[in-house]
């Protein structure tokens, strides 16, 4: 008798941790995959910037200046005054392009 009871005890908390680990799989899958795509939009918003001097802005409050050389998965490569600068695309906030001040 004491082992039907423990069956009947065990068998559903083993179904209640095989449907957890399932719907934990579900949501870490469907993160990765929205990470993904808004990689995807940055990397095509950032190839316009290629061969243009611009100014970007990470989330630190830093800025880089410089021409826009080469973007990668996760990267960007920028040549500033002093040589070339590789910047993790998860910290850039904004891209400006920079403009020479017209004499007036």
């Amino acid at each position: 008798m004491n082992e039907m009871l423990y069956l009947f005890c065990i068998v559903p908390l083993i179904v209640i941790l095989l449907q957890r680990n399932r719907n934990n799989s579900w949501v870490a899958q469907y993160i990765n995959n929205k990470y993904r795509k808004e990689i995807r939009i940055m990397i095509e918003a950032v190839k316009k910037f290629i061969d243009i001097e611009c100014i970007v802005y990470l989330f630190n409050g830093q800025n880089v200046r410089g021409i826009i050389q080469e973007v990668t998965d996760h990267s960007l490569m920028i040549k500033t005054k002093t040589g070339y600068e590789l910047i993790n695309l998860d910290f850039v906030i904004r891209i400006q392009e920079k403009r020479k001040k017209s004499a007036i």
